[in-house]
């Protein structure tokens, strides 16, 4: 974490801005005067500075100021238990620290927060330095969802730290290796464990050629791309069986992760979340992202026993 030699609440200026090379230059680093960001704003209330300052002099190794003013190093934290399996992962700056991902049809809840713990120390990373949350919100099973929405939109709250959501298929889509995708389009699918099946197309290059959709399998050709295609997720064979009787040979099953793994998810949300810093814009809240309605319904008359 960045050390705090001083706190301003205004950009300094005049004598003090001039005052600030005269500072004592620290043994694991060079002072700088940078506009805080949520992760140094964190660490003024840590060492009980009182109310937050807008401006810091600050110093540590890896605390690299570019020409923005922006800190260089991003540490994100990301979670998934939407599918088949349960996954944690910590990144830095476009690499992957530390990830655990274990296939699960349930038991989610119970290893969800001692895996995230794992992969925090495996990084030698702690919550107070995480700079984003990311967490898949769907499509998925409800409950998966629901379970790493809360746990993630939890740790948000109490650390102040921004949580970035991101699609599910997405994330699988993101997954597949590069020379899998030479040539093909990629078919995310995830099976709902009914009748039917999530599914949403990518270019080559990942861009999204539609909306995640809820499809029956004897209804999937209509909607595919044209040409040759790979399939990524745990529906992916059940797909490719279903177009069997029409396909030419154009589909193959991708070596990916049948369920969509953390350390994907985590440089998906940070590349995004620099493309949302760097035009300004404020991204969306994570919010839960369904195809279809809950199979569990309230009874009639809320539930209430009849006199």
């Amino acid at each position: 974490m960045p050390r705090i030699v001083k706190a301003f609440r205004r950009p300094p200026t005049g004598r003090l801005r001039d005052r600030i090379g005269s500072f004592p230059r620290l043994s694991d680093g060079v002072a700088h005067a940078c506009r805080c960001d949520a992760s140094l704003q964190r660490t003024l209330l840590a060492e009980n500075l009182g109310k937050p300052s807008l401006w810091v002099i600050i110093s540590a190794p890896w605390y690299n100021m570019g020409a923005s003013g922006a800190a260089s190093m991003t540490t994100i934290l990301a979670m998934d238990c939407a599918a088949g399996a349960c996954s944690a992962a910590v990144a830095r700056d476009g690499r992957v620290l530390a990830r655990r991902h274990e296939p699960m049809a349930r038991g989610h809840a119970e290893a969800l927060m001692p895996m995230v713990e794992e992969v925090l120390g495996r990084a030698g990373a702690s919550y107070a330095a995480l700079d984003l949350l990311a967490v898949t919100v769907g499509p998925g099973g409800f409950t998966g969802v629901r379970i790493g929405l809360a746990a993630a939109r939890g740790i948000a709250l109490a650390g102040a730290i921004p949580l970035l959501g991101v699609n599910t298929l997405e994330t699988l889509a993101h997954g597949v290796p590069k020379p899998e995708r030479g040539g093909r389009c990629v078919v995310a699918v995830l099976d709902s464990r009914r009748a039917d099946l999530y599914v949403q197309s990518f270019a080559g290059d990942l861009a999204p050629l539609d909306q995640p959709a809820a499809v029956m399998p004897e209804d999937l050709e209509a909607m595919l791309p044209q040409g040759p295609l790979v399939f990524v997720g745990d529906g992916g064979a059940r797909a490719i069986a279903a177009i069997a009787a029409i396909d030419d040979g154009r589909a193959m099953l991708s070596t990916a992760p049948a369920a969509p793994d953390a350390g994907t998810l985590a440089i998906l949300a940070g590349a995004r979340h620099a493309g949302f810093k760097a035009r300004g814009e404020e991204w969306p809240a994570a919010e839960p992202l369904y195809l279809r309605p809950p199979d569990a319904t309230i009874a009639a008359g809320g539930g209430r026993l009849r006199p």
